[in-house]
């Protein structure tokens, strides 16, 4: 078996193998393993070295493909773990409260500044227009503290 150091250096010259020879990295490391492979990162030493082994190189391109599937169905029960025990949400839920929040805060801005707010201002002066503009202002801030902060706290 062929013995690779932890520390090579040129990584970028085996990247370069890798891509010429049409394997990801990951793979080339592996073959790095087996016996009689080449030691360094040079393509006429590797085109005759994969001629000679295609059996054992398709089988590992297999095993790496096949390991590759496994990882991602691993992340996928992960994912549905975590959504489980409610640490991730799950993106149509969120885009769900998303909807129902913009819904609500749209209702909120409707009712404060186009229903009650002409109403307030009728023959007012400018400072009185401020003052009542501050306090719709501070309404919907606290009305928004109530829709959205107040909510995801006690939502847990």
């Amino acid at each position: 078996m062929a013995k690779i150091r932890s520390g090579d250096r040129g990584g970028a010259a085996w990247a370069d193998i890798a891509g010429k020879l049409g394997v990801s990295r990951q793979t080339l490391y592996n073959w790095r393993k087996l016996d009689g492979a080449p030691t360094e990162p040079v393509i006429e030493a590797w085109i005759p070295w994969m001629e000679a082994n295609k059996g054992d190189t398709a089988n590992m391109e297999l095993g790496e493909a096949k390991r590759l599937v496994e990882l991602e169905k691993l992340r996928k029960l992960r994912r549905e773990n975590e959504i489980q025990e409610g640490r991730m949400i799950a993106v149509d839920t969120a885009v769900a409260c998303i909807r129902t929040a913009t819904q609500k805060w749209d209702l909120a801005l409707t009712q404060a500044l186009d229903t009650e707010g002409p109403k307030r201002c009728e023959g007012k002066s400018i400072a009185e227009l401020r003052m009542e503009f501050r306090e719709i202002h501070d309404g919907l801030r606290d009305q928004s503290k109530r829709l959205f902060h107040d909510r995801m706290l006690t939502a847990d």
